[in-house]
């Protein structure tokens, strides 16, 4: 199991005129690693984020403030800091307002915050226990792992280029689709490859064809984690050999949630 993690943030690129749109957030991975546990004596807790409210007055606070009711708002619930584009911050604990929770942030910069449900992963406080689900104010983060050991290709693209900055040293990379790529007039360039020279990272393209003689074996292999119940995997089903054109161009909008499966019979 994980002691150490690193978290993924929603940051705020700049602050925003008008509509709030996508190109004004950002997604980050701190780089700095996180303890997930808690000092004894502290009194504090450590949650990790389950769902996070996506609220029309978190745009107002997209805007850069100007003296008045709204700015005095926004400092009540703790909120400025969380929306200043880009700030840097180092590992502290911060107060939750409306809980009273003291909640271990680290982070590299700011991300934002709003209103969500957490479960406590790690507890000095007698009030909370493992597995308890608190709400309140919460930073719009989520845990990593540190660090990723196998990944299986098929995306390609910007998918591939963050997956390369989040593998572990002797890191293995499977290649099998890039599907991304496949009807782009331009295919995307991957910017962070050098990481497989300082990772010392192996990566390598096979067709399932390669070893179709194996899959008998594979069979006898992976059935029994299957019947089991410990290997799980998930079908988009779609009926009707006339929803056929449809499901087969939602697989490339991303539409399908597992695998696309057409059934006609």
């Amino acid at each position: 199991m994980e002691t150490t993690v690193r978290n993924k943030q929603v940051i705020l690129k700049h602050y925003v005129n008008g509509f709030p749109e996508e190109s004004d957030l950002m997604i980050v991975t701190a780089p700095d690693t996180m303890e997930l546990k808690v000092k004894p004596g502290s009194s504090t807790i450590l949650v990790k984020n389950l769902f996070l409210c996506c609220d029309p007055y978190m745009g107002t606070f997209m805007r850069e403030s100007d003296s008045g009711s709204s700015e005095v708002a926004v400092e009540t619930l703790s909120l400025l800091d969380a929306f200043i584009p880009g700030k840097a911050t180092t590992l502290h604990t911060q107060k939750n307002t409306w809980l009273q929770l003291a909640i271990v942030v680290n982070a590299f910069v700011q991300p934002i915050a709003g209103v969500g449900v957490s479960e406590v992963i790690d507890s000095d406080d007698p009030c909370f226990a493992k597995g308890d689900f608190v709400w309140g104010i919460v930073d719009w983060e989520e845990c990593l792992p540190q660090g990723i050991d196998i990944y299986f290709e098929n995306v390609g693209g910007k998918m591939l280029d963050s997956v390369l900055m989040n593998m572990k040293v002797h890191g293995r990379i499977a290649v099998c689709g890039m599907i991304s790529q496949y009807h782009t007039e331009t295919e995307e360039g991957i910017q962070n490859l050098p990481v497989v020279v300082y990772k010392r990272i192996k990566m390598q393209g096979f067709l399932a064809f390669d070893f179709i003689d194996r899959f008998p074996k594979y069979l006898e292999f992976v059935l029994p984690y299957i019947n089991e119940r410990k290997l799980v995997y998930v079908e988009d089903i779609v009926e009707g050999l006339e929803n056929g054109p449809a499901a087969l161009v939602g697989l490339f909008r991303g539409q399908n949630v597992g695998k696309q499966v057409l059934k006609i019979a």
